[in-house]
């Protein structure tokens, strides 16, 4: 496992802030998808020493017809093929995707975490098997096929591989193992797979490590995100990462065990006092919290 952080390339400050955590992988948050900026994105990470693994996610504002299976959804994916090809020109080889149109789920939480520090909270009901209908669900499904049969052969074309990013901002499906099986089913292509994150498993009631054992052998964790969690009144508020240091360890060595040589990177933390908008202490507290931790694993 690699220690990875997600940031725009293009603020040298940034770049700097990962060479001095010691981080050696970088996920691209970008604006711009024509071809230049995505080679600066790329050229501006090598320069600072540091690789450039892959691209955050499509934007979904791009692909709003094709989740719904609205008219103008083939333009839409045709769209997406162009920016999976950029990216293949540019030598960028993964980049991440979510199936749900974000929502009113996702709520602003003021002075929730420790010490105050401001977090998300997510309502009770954008929880994993939402109150959609057996219509609603296979509706989302053959949308979700139609474009990964469009997307797919142009992904692998262009040597990019997708990665599929469970969500709780918004409501839709494919947040549990069932789920997620389905979708590896439904497009069992090598360059498909997922962004990984424990603890989104964790609260859908599943078995996170034998989740992990078993698709890390399968070749489908492209990517392992972690976060803490933890239930209130009103729904699952995001903490700091040692706030579920049980959970996340049993994590990391299912990781270890299953040979998971992929990035490692930390969700954003609930803001800290004095913190900048992306958040430097609470990325600095997460990924020296990692690094404790792969030390203390050996």
């Amino acid at each position: 496992m690699r220690l990875a952080l997600t940031m725009d390339p293009l603020q040298d400050s940034d770049l700097l802030f990962a060479q001095q955590l010691g981080v050696q992988q970088i996920i691209a948050d970008i604006a711009r998808w024509d071809a230049p900026s995505l080679a600066a994105a790329r050229n501006r990470v090598e320069e600072a020493g540091l690789q450039l693994v892959g691209i955050e996610s499509l934007p979904v504002q791009a692909y709003v017809s094709a989740i719904k299976g609205e008219q103008g959804r083939d333009g839409e994916i045709a769209q997406v093929c162009e920016m999976l090809r950029r990216m293949g020109q540019a030598g960028i080889s993964l980049v991440g995707y979510r199936w749900a149109i974000p929502g009113p789920a996702s709520l602003p939480a003021d002075g929730q975490a420790r010490g105050g520090a401001s977090g998300k909270v997510y309502a009770k009901g954008a929880a994993p098997r939402s109150a959609e209908t057996e219509g609603e669900r296979e509706r989302r499904w053959q949308n979700l096929a139609y474009f990964l049969q469009a997307v797919l052969p142009v992904a692998e074309e262009a040597g990019v591989r997708l990665a599929y990013q469970p969500t709780l901002a918004a409501p839709g499906l494919l947040r549990d193992g069932e789920d997620l099986e389905q979708l590896f089913r439904l497009a069992p292509s090598s360059f498909h797979g997922l962004d990984m994150d424990h603890g989104l498993l964790a609260l859908a009631g599943e078995d996170p490590g034998a989740m992990i054992r078993r698709w890390v052998g399968q070749g489908r964790i492209l990517v392992a995100q972690v976060r803490s969690f933890r239930a209130t009144d009103e729904g699952y508020e995001e903490g700091f990462l040692d706030e579920d240091r049980e959970g996340l360890f049993r994590a990391l060595h299912a990781y270890r065990e299953a040979g998971f040589a992929g990035p490692l990177r930390p969700a954003p933390s609930p803001r800290m006092v004095g913190d900048t908008p992306w958040g430097h202490k609470g990325y600095a507290f997460s990924i020296g919290y990692l690094r404790a931790l792969l030390q203390a694993m050996g």
